[in-house]
């Protein structure tokens, strides 16, 4: 299982960045903010939401989820290099304060909730249920912060936001495809399959837009933003498709096994 992960995360460090760099090019241009919003989102790791909609749709959570580890492992190492390929000719970019800021983004909260759960293990199980609120807040939290600061930009570009829309729906939508495609050509079961699909579609797209803010500006994080918002709706959609395909094929099993065991009474 180990060696089929490992394929799959280096596909998906493959066809993401590309997929993102052919839809920024193709809708905005070459080093603009937009279309390094556009080009952030496809070179951060995978996001938690994959493994949400790999469980609502029946995939290998276990193997979302071994993915989605390995993805934020290498993520501070590869993110910074492929910023600095795609998009570091445009925009300067110091590439030791990009990692430092990855690490403190993803790896820090991971490491300190890792110790408070080794040091209070009563505290694991107390915030177990306000887990999902206290995400969700964060998320918000991060939302907020860069659509306020993209305000005025926001209100001098409004026309733009429905072609940033159409392009960030493009480039999730290709990455889902591709990421089926790729799981029916590795002829992994079905389950993994679907996760594949999620884990390739679906990016850290908070992360995307905090470095996209901090780095290119707030209209490139609006890009991520939007990002995200498809992740969300689209990522859902597919997941509750798949759900409801699953559950369709086990009643018509089931009702054919009925059939058959009353003919042969």
């Amino acid at each position: 299982m180990f060696y089929i992960v490992m394929k799959a995360v280096k596909k998906k460090w493959l066809i993401a960045p590309i997929i993102g760099v052919l839809v920024a090019v193709l809708f905005f241009g070459i080093h603009s903010s937009l279309a390094n919003g556009i080009v952030m989102s496809g070179i951060v790791p995978s996001g938690t939401s994959a493994n949400l909609n790999s469980l609502i749709g029946g995939g290998d959570v276990a193997y979302s989820v071994t993915m989605s580890a390995v993805d934020t492992f290498i993520g501070p190492i590869l993110t910074p290099l492929l910023a600095k390929l795609f998009v570091g000719t445009g925009v300067h970019i110091a590439y030791f304060p990009f990692v430092w800021k990855m690490l403190r983004i993803v790896f820090l909260p991971l490491l300190t909730g890792i110790i408070i759960q080794s040091i209070f293990p009563l505290a694991r199980i107390f915030l177990k249920s306000f887990a999902p609120i206290l995400s969700s807040l964060a998320l918000y939290g991060i939302v907020l912060g860069v659509v306020s600061d993209a305000s005025d930009v926001l209100y001098r570009n409004s026309g733009i936001l429905l072609l940033v829309g159409i392009a960030v729906i493009f480039q999730v939508g290709a990455q889902m495809v591709i990421g089926f495609l790729y799981g029916k050509a590795l002829r992994i079961d079905k389950s993994s399959c679907r996760s594949l699909v999620f884990e390739i579609g679906i990016c850290n797209s908070a992360l995307a837009a905090v470095l996209s803010n901090d780095v290119f500006g707030p209209l490139a994080a609006v890009a991520a933003i939007l990002n995200m918002v498809c992740n969300l709706t689209l990522g859902g959609f597919v997941a509750s498709y798949m759900k409801r395909t699953a559950n369709s094929r086990h009643e018509g099993y089931e009702n054919s096994s009925t059939v058959t065991e009353v003919e042969i009474s």
